[in-house]
This record gives structure tokens, C-alpha cells and sequence, in this order.
């Protein structure tokens, strides 16, 4: 039977031998490789449960490792805006809700903004809700605000 070693261990080495093999802590000279190995102590095992996958939370907790979870820990939370059902509504179109952002965010370079960004304040508080009537609404705001910035463009660069 012929053993592969990397970095002094066999392939065939599972958890449970390390540690006991090593429980001073890690074999001398990982530190030349992994500067950092030293800080970190080794796996405590718990010999009668099962292995698993953990992420360490945000809070430094070691929780069940799931996809869900990191989402969670990495995503950026922030308050809920007043337009965001506007913009982001199930019927729009996204390269319209795209520049019905960009224009709330006053991202359109050299686009007519005053004018716009009052009819845009005003449109936001009365399309907050999700009936049929303003979801036409709310369609409509995107896709004028889409083509007045398509047809802007269009004039400015040919």
C-alpha cells in the first residue's frame, strides 16, 4: 500500500488521528506555511455527534452552515425607501425600472432633473400600493421616464 503525504500527512488521515496525534497543538513548522495556523486552536471533536459544515455568524456564533444563512450574515441591511415598491414592482420591466432608479438616484447625467424629480416625488407616495390601477401606473411612470431618457440620448449622440 503506498501512502502520499502532503505536508507531512498521510492522505488516509482522518480528523479524529491528527488531533490526538498532535493534541500539543500543530505540527512544528505549518507556521512557515500558514502564518496564521498558530492562532487558531485545533478542533475540539465531539465523539458522539456527527460531523457538520458551521459558518460563524455575524454575532461570532458557529451556526449550522446554509446558504440562507450567509446571505444573511453578508447582505447589507439597510431601511426600507419610500419608492422601492414603485421601482421594483412584479409587472415592471427591468430596464425601465433600471433607469426609473437611476433617475430617482439622480444618476442621468444631463438629464432634466428638476421638472422630472418633481413628478417623480409626487407619483411615489400615491403608487405604494399593489392594485391593478397602479401597477399600470407605476409601468407607465417607468416607461416614460425610460424613453424620454432613451430619446435624449438618441439626440445627443447622433
Amino acid at each position: 500500500m503506498q501512502h502520499e503525504y502532503i505536508y507531512g500527512l498521510s492522505n488516509n488521515l482522518i480528523v479524529h488521528q491528527f488531533c490526538n496525534n498532535h493534541s500539543s497543538g500543530w505540527p512544528w513548522g505549518w507556521g512557515v506555511g500558514f502564518p496564521n495556523i498558530q492562532l487558531q486552536g485545533l478542533p475540539s471533536l465531539q465523539i458522539n455527534k456527527d460531523d457538520g459544515v458551521y459558518w460563524r455568524d455575524f454575532e461570532g456564533r458557529g451556526v449550522e452552515f446554509s446558504p440562507t444563512q450567509v446571505w444573511k450574515d453578508i447582505r447589507i441591511v439597510s431601511s426600507v425607501v419610500s419608492w422601492y415598491k414603485v421601482v421594483w414592482c412584479k409587472l415592471s420591466i427591468p430596464s425601465h425600472a433600471f433607469i426609473l432608479w437611476l433617475a430617482i438616484h439622480d444618476r442621468l447625467i444631463g438629464f432634466p432633473d428638476l421638472r422630472l424629480k418633481q413628478i417623480i416625488e409626487y407619483q411615489i407616495p400615491r403608487l405604494q400600493s399593489n392594485h391593478i390601477q397602479r401597477d399600470i401606473e407605476k409601468l407607465a411612470l417607468a416607461a416614460t421616464i425610460y424613453f424620454i431618457w432613451k430619446e435624449r440620448n438618441f439626440r445627443h449622440h447622433n
